[in-house]
């Protein structure tokens, strides 16, 4: 399964025989509707530190960037509204559980 995505939509893609179809299906089921983060997975994230605080580099120093960001705090407020990009404060700090009340929540 290979996944990509935009602020908006995330797509999934598999390539399966005709007999395995039925199985991909309760993949696919279980990747969309039941979120998980594992402990490794979020690790993995906030051990590269440099990429996150990257991102928030050319979140402050590319206009455009900024722009779309900011664009969608005011359409959206609450959902979409929020940024994509964490607080450089909190980098390094998150927890599975923090994520899983978030999908819970929102």
């Amino acid at each position: 399964v290979t996944i990509m995505g935009t602020r908006e939509y995330l797509y999934y893609k598999s390539n399966v025989t005709r007999n395995c179809v039925g199985k991909m299906v309760e993949v696919l089921k279980e990747l969309t509707t039941k979120q998980v983060y594992k402990p490794w997975e979020l690790s993995d994230l906030q051990n590269d530190e440099d990429a996150l605080l990257l991102d928030l580099a050319i979140l402050k120093s590319q206009p455009h960037v900024r722009a779309i960001d900011l664009l969608h705090t005011a359409a959206f407020r609450d959902t979409l509204g929020r940024s994509m990009y964490a607080p450089e404060f909190m980098i390094g700090k998150y927890q599975p559980e923090q994520l899983m009340h978030f999908v819970k929540s929102y």
